[in-house]
């Protein structure tokens, strides 16, 4: 059965659009460690190519409400924008951003590393790791040395619109929240409203993953292993915290047929609430049990229901999302951490270009994105420092990484991004 794409696109661009009404940046940045060396020249002949060929890299954010559309624009506008981006990257001129801003944006080719800026209202994670592909795509064809095509993994059927399982999780997660009565750890006691976001990325082979992530359990994904551990690190590292709020995230391009080149953020999200105790892991069992039921899809159905369409939508999330300015949480909306596992990198250019690739995004909470490629998997946090004590969260990362992995434990790379 498949689900409205239109609906989940709403729901999903909803959530975006009114961060974006706060004045929180709505990218996606993908950033990859380069395996092989091309000029600037060729990257951005490539860049230019890819968006020549696509139409819908030629779209722009049109403005309606508190929203906005993509809508297409004239030839002359788009190879403007095409040109200013070009610049931009050649130290020639200020970089787009907001609605003049082409929907992908190459963003930095230097010596070892790339960077792609994609709105999270125009792709989701997933899509933009295919966008990327696309890039490569063209850099080979240029270089007349295409890869062999990768083997694709074998899809799984994907669920309905469960709304049951979606109603019973979301009572059982406000019992759990009143019981808990606490907001999420490590929040400034004085929130500030200018987002400032703190960027933290790790670079890890397999064996630190195994000593990362350690035994699963029967029938424990990879994800959910990873979640478990990284909960239980938080309780450990926030003794006076009864629980907290965790969110999985779950690409729904299968779920409802998007293609992945369709405009639109097509995700879906799931929080709970796990306290510490011997049932820490069963609790997290439970929340991936949630998630492999379909209740992410099951959640945007009864988002549907209490506010039909897009507008609506974006301005009960806005009152929600300004209450976290003020220090005041609630229920669905107030994680501590999303995990945002976006699985293995199998385009074959991808893999030809690159070592290692991260992703992340800027939110209201700790967003912790996890990528593989090749021997090699990526985690990126990304948290609001208005927010956030961001010596704390940095510290709680930095020993969670020791404990597992001691050659890890020194970041990959830093930075703070406004």
């Amino acid at each position: 059965m498949q689900f409205s794409a239109e609906l989940v696109r709403q729901a999903g661009d909803a959530y975006f659009m009114a961060l974006d009404s706060l004045g929180c940046p709505t990218d996606i940045v993908i950033v990859g460690d380069l395996a092989r060396a091309a000029p600037l020249e060729q990257a951005l002949a490539a860049y230019a190519r890819l968006v020549t060929a696509w139409p819908e890299l030629q779209l722009v954010r049109q403005r309606s409400g508190n929203g906005w559309h993509w809508s297409a624009r004239p030839e002359p506008a788009w190879r403007a924008a095409l040109e200013q981006a070009c610049a931009a990257l050649r130290g020639h001129g200020p970089v787009a951003a907001g609605d003049a801003a082409l929907p992908l944006r190459l963003t930095a080719w230097e010596a070892g590393r790339v960077e792609f800026r994609v709105d999270h209202t125009f792709a989701n994670g997933r899509a933009g790791y295919w966008w990327v592909e696309q890039f490569f795509r063209q850099l080979d064809a240029m270089a007349d040395s295409a890869a062999a095509p990768a083997v694709p993994a074998p899809a799984e059927p994907p669920p309905g619109p469960a709304v049951l399982p979606a109603l019973m999780h979301g009572m059982v997660s406000q019992w759990r929240w009143r019981a808990l009565r606490g907001r999420s750890p490590l929040r400034r006691a004085q929130p500030e409203s200018a987002f400032r976001h703190h960027v933290v990325r790790h670079v890890l082979t397999e064996r630190q993953v195994a000593q990362l992530i350690g035994t699963r359990r029967d029938g424990e994904s990879y994800t959910q292993a990873l979640t478990r551990q990284l909960a239980a690190h938080v309780l450990e590292c926030c003794p006076d915290t009864p629980g907290f709020g965790i969110q999985v995230a779950a690409d729904l391009h299968p779920a409802c047929g998007a293609p992945m080149r369709a405009p639109g953020n097509y995700t879906g999200v799931i929080t709970g609430y796990v306290r510490r105790g011997p049932r820490l892991a069963a609790q997290v069992a439970e929340l991936f049990g949630r998630v492999r039921a379909g209740a992410p899809l099951g959640l945007i159905r009864l988002f549907q229901w209490s506010s039909p369409g897009q507008s609506r939508m974006t301005s009960w999330l806005a009152r929600r999302f300004a209450l976290l300015l003020q220090g005041k949480g609630e229920v669905m909306l107030d994680p501590l951490m999303t995990i945002s596992n976006l699985g293995q990198v199998d385009g074959a250019h991808t893999r030809r270009w690159l070592s290692a690739v991260s992703l992340g995004t800027t939110t209201t909470f700790i967003h912790v994105g996890v990528s593989r490629i090749h021997d090699t998997t990526t985690l990126e946090f990304t948290f609001p420092v208005n927010l956030y004590e961001q010596a704390a969260v940095a510290d709680m990362i930095a020993r969670w990484l020791e404990r597992a992995a001691p050659a890890a434990a020194k970041p990959a790379a830093a930075a703070s991004c406004v």
